[in-house]
């Protein structure tokens, strides 16, 4: 028998799978950004509230940034009182329509009614023992969650700013079907929000005469290039905050205002005219969602971490120990803090259950419940887990609801 020539073979089928991967890319058309537009809000010239130093320029700031290199069509505000800002956002929601994207900025003073757990804005106008001029949380987020705009984000860089959100999962980027999961997070409505910090007062000063927030947002937007999601902007901006200041900001939807799993996207003026992964980049992202059809990911089994410490207690060591069962796309299994032999861990081994697990396109999130002793009163609060997997590892990204620092660390698979 004649010996089949191998040559031939294999470039008939390297051709076949170069064509299955430019029918992939073809056959999406580009993504639809809609239109943007921003208001943006600074504060300085207070009448009755001691006077700020950098909320102008920062705002300032921000809105030149966004209008050059982001093409927002922007209102500016300087030193406005709650009328001039309740009066801007009810005109955004009767001339909005749901292929807008809307951006709102505010530098100011805020304030924490501890009794209501209620989170304010103080507009210029606003006086120090009477609310009546105060922009409560809710009063914002009613015309939020009544707006058409498809996607709405608020940043907010004032003292207890943190009442604006809650803790919930938020799914970093990854490599994996970028263009897929870009055009469907696209397509959903989202109202969320960033946060210099959460239940605490934050920093009016920095460097260049911006606050220490202000200038991480804007070296973030000036230095991106690509499209970039909210929660990469937060990435980019937690860790300088954290470092340079006792504040810790925070990001997540807002609370009771529609918001339906989408992000706000930041595209540069330069990425708007390409498809949101630039056409030399086409194929790159066409063969990962081909090799995913062929070999999906599953991450039934142990994984564990180095060595992390315990932020109540910098002498108290651990490993991660987290054992996944997945089915289809949610995840179950349970989260265990375990001693090294290396360096033993104080308070023992705990296990605890993961609560709403998933696993969407290479993104595992979940959370885990735990209390915490305040005083006399134990408090319940939550931890959230979420991680990219890149074969036998997943680098995770976690965050809780007591304010501390979010911690990035990694997880290998244990071996059988």
């Amino acid at each position: 028998m004649r010996p089949i020539p191998l040559f031939p073979l294999i470039v008939l089928v390297g051709l076949s799978f170069a064509g299955a991967i430019n029918r992939v890319a073809a056959a999406e058309p580009l993504m639809s950004f809609g239109t943007y537009h921003a208001l943006v809000i600074g504060n300085n010239d207070y009448v009755n509230l001691p006077k700020l130093q950098t909320a102008i320029s920062d705002a300032e700031a921000v809105a030149n940034l966004l209008e050059t290199r982001y093409g927002f069509a922007v209102r500016l505000l300087r030193n406005a009182s709650r009328n001039d800002i309740l009066r801007a956002l009810n005109k955004y929601r009767a001339d909005l329509t749901e292929e807008d994207n809307l951006l709102v900025y505010y530098a100011g003073h805020g304030w924490l009614d501890r009794q209501s757990n209620t989170g304010f804005w103080q507009p210029v106008d606003a006086e120090a023992e009477d609310d009546l001029n105060w922009i409560s949380n809710e009063a914002l987020t009613r015309r939020l969650h009544a707006m058409t705009a498809r996607h709405v984000m608020v940043i907010a860089d004032s003292c207890y700013s943190g009442t604006l959100v809650r803790s919930a999962a938020s799914a970093l980027p990854t490599g994996r079907e970028r263009r897929a999961w870009l055009r469907r997070i696209s397509e959903k409505r989202s109202r969320t929000a960033i946060v210099s910090g959460g239940l605490e007062p934050v920093a009016d000063s920095g460097q260049g005469g911006h606050s220490v927030f202000a200038n991480a947002l804007l070296s973030a937007l000036q230095e991106n290039q690509d499209i970039l999601e909210g929660t990469s902007l937060f990435k980019k901006i937690s860790r300088p905050v954290v470092v340079n200041a006792d504040q810790t900001p925070q990001y997540s939807d807002i609370r009771r205002a529609g918001h339906e799993g989408g992000e706000f996207l930041f595209v540069p003026l330069a990425a708007k005219s390409k498809e949101p992964v630039s056409n030399v980049r086409g194929t790159e992202a066409a063969l990962p969602a081909l090799q995913q059809t062929m070999l999906p990911q599953r991450i039934t089994g142990t994984w564990i971490s180095g060595i992390l410490i315990n932020p109540f207690d910098k002498k108290d060591h651990y490993r991660l120990h987290f054992n996944f069962k997945q089915i289809g796309g949610k995840v179950l299994g349970s989260i265990k803090r375990a001693p090294a032999g290396d360096s033993p861990r104080k308070y023992g081994t705990t296990k605890r259950p993961i609560v709403s697990g998933t696993l969407d396109e290479g993104v595992v999130t979940f959370q885990e419940s735990f209390q915490v002793l305040m005083g006399s009163k134990t408090e319940d609060h939550r931890r959230t887990y979420t991680g990219e997997v890149r074969g036998a590892e997943i680098d995770f990204f976690q965050q809780d609801t007591l304010g501390n620092a979010p911690i990035e660390f990694t997880v290998k698979r244990a071996s059988k």
